[in-house]
């Protein structure tokens, strides 16, 4: 999971027999989560915790990957990169997906690295609310990562899938299942 806004997680009960891989920092957000605190905005059950591997990017074999300064080869195999994403709630992750052999064959799947593609191409920039707030809980580091998911588009030719891509998703929406089999 990307990370644990109730948008991300779904309902884990269908996946019984799933290992659900989430950032460290996911952590204590859901140790401290509802209803343990009342005032949180996590649910404490929003994974089977005995079921959960909290990944830390300052643990063993995590380094650094590309433009970022922590990723971790989750496989060993080098076709699933798991990527520390600060910014937008602790504990963010994203994947960097090998989708084929060749070169540029890859995938980033950035969560909610960003809400608005038009960030990643430097059109618009982080929306920073009159009290300090946003969408991220910390817009500096948010806008570090974008820059360097960026990068990652444009120097190394990956693949870019945000979240809320609505674009994206309105460019495609003819490969979707089942609108493939429309004749």
């Amino acid at each position: 999971m990307s990370h644990i806004h109730f948008d991300h997680s779904g309902d884990p009960t269908p996946f019984t027999k799933a290992k659900f891989l989430l950032g460290g920092e996911s952590e204590a957000l859901l140790k401290a989560g509802f209803p343990a605190n009342p005032d949180s905005n996590f649910y404490q059950d929003t994974v089977p915790l005995d079921r959960t591997e909290f990944l830390y990017p300052t643990s063993t074999g995590w380094a650094a990957l590309g433009p970022f300064p922590h990723g971790l080869d989750y496989f060993g195999d080098g076709s699933l990169y798991l990527v520390d994403a600060p910014g937008h709630v602790p504990g963010h992750l994203n994947a960097l997906v090998r989708t084929g052999p060749a070169e540029g064959d890859w995938i980033y799947l950035a969560g909610d690295t960003a809400h608005d593609v038009r960030l990643l191409d430097s059109v618009r920039q982080i929306c920073v609310y009159h009290d300090g707030g946003s969408a991220h809980v910390d817009h500096v580091a948010a806008a570090e990562h974008i820059k360097r998911v960026r990068a990652l588009r444009d120097h190394y030719g990956v693949k870019i899938l945000l979240a809320h891509a609505y674009r994206w998703d309105e460019e495609r929406k003819d490969t979707y299942l089942p609108n493939i089999f429309k004749s």
